[in-house]
C-alpha cells in the first residue's frame, strides 16, 4: 500500500513537471513570436547580425587599449540637428564638421544648391582617447546588426557608426530605427564634442562639401 503511494507520487510528480515545461516552453516561444510580429509590424529591420565569433572579436578589439582605434559617427537628419559628424583617426587627430552653410555665402562665383559644412580639427590627449575607449565598452556596439532601419518611414534621420582597431572593423548604419546603444553614442558624441566645440565650428574658415562629408560606405 505504502509502495503504491509512493509510485503514484513519482508519477504525480514527473507529470507535473512535464507539463510546466511543456507549457512554458509553449509560453516563452507565445511571447518571442509576439515581439517578432510587433516589431514586424512596427516596420523594424534588422539585417547582417554578427555571429557570437564575430562579437567576440570586436569586444575584444574594442577592450584591448594596446592597439590605437578610429572612429566615425556621421549623423544625417531632416529635422532639427542636421548634418554633423566626428571622426577620429588612429594618430588621434579629429575632424568635426557641421554648422551647414550655403556655398554662396562662401563667395563661390557659381552658387548653387549644394551645401557646405564648417569643419574643425583637433588632436586628442591619450587621455581623452583613453575616456572614449571606456564608453564604447560601456556602450557595447559589438551586437549589433549591421542594417537597422524602420520601412514604414521613408525619410527623416540616418546614423552611421564606423569603429576600426587592429584590423578589426565594425560598421553599422541606422535610418529611423535606433537601437539603444545607437541613441547613447549619439547622446555622447553629441555633448562630448560637438557641443563642447560648436563656436569652434562657427569662427572655422574651413568648408566642407556634401561629398566630402559622407560616410564611408560599408
Amino acid at each position: 500500500m505504502q509502495m503504491n503511494c509512493c509510485r503514484k507520487l513519482f508519477v504525480f510528480f514527473w507529470l507535473a513537471l512535464g507539463c510546466l515545461l511543456i507549457f512554458g516552453c509553449n509560453d516563452e516561444q507565445m511571447t518571442v513570436s509576439r515581439a517578432n510580429n510587433a516589431r514586424k509590424n512596427s516596420g523594424i529591420v534588422e539585417e547582417d547580425k554578427p555571429t557570437k565569433q564575430r562579437i567576440a572579436e570586436i569586444r575584444q578589439a574594442i577592450e584591448n587599449d594596446q592597439f590605437p582605434f578610429s572612429l566615425g559617427f556621421y549623423v544625417g537628419s531632416y529635422f532639427e540637428g542636421g548634418f554633423w559628424s566626428v571622426q577620429i583617426k588612429h594618430d588621434g587627430s579629429c575632424l568635426i564638421i557641421g554648422q551647414p552653410f550655403a556655398r554662396e555665402l562662401r563667395g563661390d562665383k557659381e552658387a548653387n544648391n549644394e551645401w557646405l559644412y564648417k569643419s574643425y580639427r583637433l588632436d586628442l590627449s591619450q587621455d581623452e582617447l583613453a575616456s572614449i575607449r571606456h564608453k564604447l565598452k560601456q556602450i557595447d556596439l559589438a551586437p549589433l546588426a549591421a542594417t537597422n532601419y524602420n520601412k514604414n518611414i521613408l525619410d527623416g534621420e540616418q546614423r552611421v557608426v564606423i569603429f576600426e582597431s587592429n584590423h578589426v572593423r565594425k560598421y553599422v548604419y541606422c535610418s529611423n530605427y535606433f537601437p539603444e546603444a545607437i541613441e547613447k553614442l549619439n547622446e555622447y558624441m553629441y555633448e562630448y564634442f560637438f557641443e563642447k566645440y560648436k563656436d569652434k565650428l562657427v569662427e572655422s574658415t574651413q568648408f566642407i562639401t556634401n561629398g566630402e562629408s559622407l560616410a564611408p560606405e560599408k
